[in-house]
């Protein structure tokens, strides 16, 4: 990869990769971490600053800075590359909705900054992830599955960085807080349940709090409310179910709706186009 600086950006994905000699563009710009951020100085060492506090990150080192956070790179020790990966707690849930996990959710939403040295080889991992992320996010709009590319590649480095922070310290625990597990009761009925059940008010109802206020939780933790997360859920079905040979009564009354016309209605709602129009684009390719 280039070792100029680079800003790639998909969504609100966003990752940054800054090298010498033209680092220095960067040094001061102290920005407000809106998003969750990932920062690995593959080598070199920068001295860093994360709101008051000034610390010296050395090479194969990753730190994490959860949102609501100011951060600046403040210095450069010696000559670097530094990887930066940023992206709002939304983006990274719808990927990884449909089976929530706690470690994933707790990790996402700590409050304080955590600094892991990594070996050689987990450094070497964490570039080739970042390095493979941005090839997808190169890709042209027009390529075939280009957001399940970009999402797949991103899920996998996620992963593997949670599960360097855990593999290092066994110790390392998160207590997820109340909003915390009521998302990620929300998803678990969700998952089993979006067939069947359209409304908000059965999921509020099975989690003993308003339709508003789980609305209102899922909104600022995810990005999205809870009827959009249903819809989405249903969506992401039928689009499945639509590239097999069932028909669209079939796929109505898999899905739980009244009649193939209010499903059709539903879809071309959700998607621009009718089921059939989907169904015809996607067995053109």
């Amino acid at each position: 990869m280039n070792r100029k600086n680079r800003k790639y950006q998909y969504a609100d994905l966003k990752v940054y990769v800054l090298g010498n000699p033209y680092f220095e563009e960067h040094l001061h710009r102290r920005r407000y971490a809106h998003h969750f951020t990932i920062l690995l100085v593959a080598y070199g060492i920068i001295r860093l600053q994360v709101n008051e506090e000034v610390q010296l990150i050395t090479a194969k080192t990753l730190l994490v800075i959860p949102s609501k956070n100011f951060y600046s790179i403040v210095g450069m020790e010696a000559q670097g590359l530094v990887y930066i990966v940023s992206f709002p707690l939304g983006f990274a849930f719808k990927n990884n909705i449909k089976r929530p996990q706690m470690r994933l959710f707790g990790f996402l939403m700590m409050s304080f900054s955590k600094e892991v040295v990594l070996t050689h080889k987990e450094a070497a991992l964490l570039s080739n992830l970042i390095g493979l992320l941005v090839l997808g996010m190169q890709k042209p709009d027009t390529t075939l599955f280009k957001e399940r590319i970009i999402g797949f590649k991103f899920n996998v480095l996620l992963y593997e960085l949670i599960g360097i922070y855990y593999n290092q310290d066994p110790h390392f625990r998160i207590r997820a807080t109340k909003k915390a597990q009521l998302v990620i009761r929300f998803f678990d009925l969700l998952s089993k349940h979006f067939k069947k059940q359209h409304g908000v008010r059965f999921y509020a109802t099975h989690l003993t709090v308003t339709p508003e206020h789980l609305s209102k939780t899922l909104k600022q933790i995810t990005g999205k409310t809870s009827k959009q997360h249903i819809n989405g859920f249903i969506i992401e079905e039928a689009t499945f179910l639509l590239q097999n040979n069932l028909t669209i009564k079939n796929i109505c009354k898999r899905l739980h709706f009244g009649t193939p016309r209010s499903f059709g209605r539903f879809f071309k709602r959700q998607t621009a186009v009718s089921p059939l129009a989907y169904r015809r684009k996607m067995t053109s390719i």
